[in-house]
């Protein structure tokens, strides 16, 4: 009898048993559910903190963008400083490449704000005002637009549009003049902008443009 008893099973569980009994759910999907209990519980608070992120983030971004247009505003505008010494007008100026990296990444409005802005501060300050500068001005306008148009251009070509188009607007008064001074202040200006402006949009602009938040073409 002993050993009829260390032999006997258990019976098998029945049919509504088997029916009945379902397998533990795993541990990631009892961490899931977990989170989303902890969400809905805590909906509030969680959408609160996602707008704060939000605004945050947006709030920062907003900050370094308007430093950075700040910084080069004042850079521009003093990059022609030395002529407050030397009165003589040469293309040597960073307010061209100011006005391409801005319209670049902050689109044609801005950039046209702050190259109207730094070109102004950049004729007033150095005190070597003339007729032509108010065509000066005006034409960072149209470079705004238009190198905006062709952003996706490498920054060389867009030196080359920018630096013609401004030579379009700006010099004719210069160089149809009966004065053969201002035709040789003329071409002087635009040779030492062009060798200039060269160089810095191959040596400055690309890692500027990197600074800002924008990619080199």
């Amino acid at each position: 009898m002993a050993e009829e008893h260390h032999h006997h099973q258990s019976p098998a569980p029945s049919e509504h048993t088997r029916i009945t009994q379902y397998p533990k759910r795993s541990l990631p999907i009892r961490a899931l559910t977990s989170i989303l209990k902890f969400l809905l519980r805590h909906r509030w608070k969680v959408l609160f903190l996602g707008i704060f992120l939000l605004v945050f983030v947006n709030y920062t971004r907003l900050v370094k963008d308007s430093l950075i247009i700040l910084a080069l505003m004042i850079i521009g505008s003093f990059s022609t400083f030395y002529k407050y010494r030397v009165k003589i007008s040469l293309g040597v100026e960073l307010v061209t490449m100011v006005t391409v990296l801005t319209s670049i990444v902050y689109g044609p409005i801005i950039g046209a704000i702050v190259g109207v802005i730094t070109s102004t501060l950049s004729v007033v300050l150095p005190q070597m005002v003339d007729a032509s500068d108010v065509l000066y001005i005006a034409s960072k306008i149209v470079v705004a637009i238009v190198v905006y148009i062709l952003r996706n251009s490498p920054l060389m070509y867009l030196c080359i549009i920018a630096l013609v188009i401004e030579w379009i607007i700006s010099e004719p008064l210069r160089l149809m003049s009966g004065s053969i001074e201002l035709r040789m202040m003329s071409f002087l200006y635009m040779s030492t902008g062009l060798i200039w402006n060269i160089f810095m949009f191959m040596w400055l602009a690309p890692p500027l443009l990197n600074l800002m938040g924008g990619v080199a073409p």
